[in-house]
């Protein structure tokens, strides 16, 4: 069978295993533990449970020690000015004042094809090279799956940043929702929405989930973590505090490390949520 567009270059050239293990680049993490460079990583967690605040911190970071590292935030849900009333303090008039090199890009829903999602590739792909940008946050892929209105669009828009990400040797952050009432349940790969096909696109996959000791208190456990061992586990999870700093800056305040049995509601309570889940799936 004929092949119109034959390309004989799609593969490197075959390398002898042996020599690749000598050839390996070195590689540190962006955050510690949960996001390595050149990862595609995934924050995952329920809707409300504060996965924005902690993406932000997360780049925050990532600018804040890399000041030559270009950092772009590519948010389609928050506008400019809710973004600025959250990382502002009424009382005081404070402002945080963010990196210069932490850059956001906003969805300008008026636009033409604002919701294709080529369109939306080609574009991510165009500020990154404008800015020589390798590290970007997607805030979030489903509020993407929302506004193209097709069914896998999720999915679509995964596979084209992948590829991107490969192309380019980005590091990528991408925000996720977990699928409805995971946050009273232990959190595992199924609590990805729509697993089966997008967790293999991740090299790493941490959740968010909210803590019984308090309207404020967050946990963190990670889920995948490809080829290196997890920190965070079901036994050892990372409890935080969502709290407004005097500087204005939102974040997740340390407080400890616990159990995921600790954090979550009695057994019995888990029982109910997950016979929920079965009679509704």
């Amino acid at each position: 069978m004929k092949n119109k567009k034959f390309n004989p270059n799609i593969f490197t050239t075959p390398t002898p295993l042996k020599s690749l293990l000598t050839q390996l680049p070195e590689s540190k993490f962006l955050y510690p533990h949960l996001w390595r460079e050149g990862e595609i990583a995934c924050l995952l967690g329920d809707q409300g449970v504060g996965k924005s605040v902690f993406a932000i911190q997360i780049a925050e970071r990532v600018a804040r020690e890399n000041p030559d590292m270009p950092v772009v935030y590519f948010d389609f849900k928050m506008s400019a000015v809710d973004f600025a009333r959250r990382y502002s303090n009424a009382v005081s008039g404070k402002h945080f004042d963010f990196p210069d090199n932490l850059l956001r890009c906003e969805l300008d829903y008026a636009a033409e094809n604002f919701n294709d999602v080529a369109n939306i590739i080609s574009v991510i792909e165009q500020q990154c090279k404008a800015l020589n940008a390798r590290v970007l946050i997607v805030d979030s892929l489903t509020w993407i799956n929302t506004i193209a209105l097709k069914s896998g669009a999720a999915l679509r828009f995964m596979t084209m940043l992948y590829l991107l990400a490969r192309k380019l040797h980005l590091s990528v952050l991408v925000v996720a929702d977990s699928s409805k009432d995971h946050s009273r349940l232990p959190y595992a790969i199924k609590s990805l929405r729509g697993y089966r096909r997008l967790a293999p696109f991740f090299d790493t996959i941490f959740a968010i989930g909210i803590s019984t000791k308090g309207d404020k208190y967050r946990y963190i456990k990670q889920i995948k973590t490809g080829d290196r061992d997890m920190t965070l586990t079901d036994d050892h999870v990372a409890e935080f505090v969502i709290e407004q700093n005097d500087d204005a800056f939102v974040n997740f305040r340390f407080k400890a490390y616990t159990t995921q049995a600790e954090v979550l509601p009695p057994k019995r309570q888990r029982r109910q949520a997950q016979n929920q889940i079965k009679k509704s799936a």
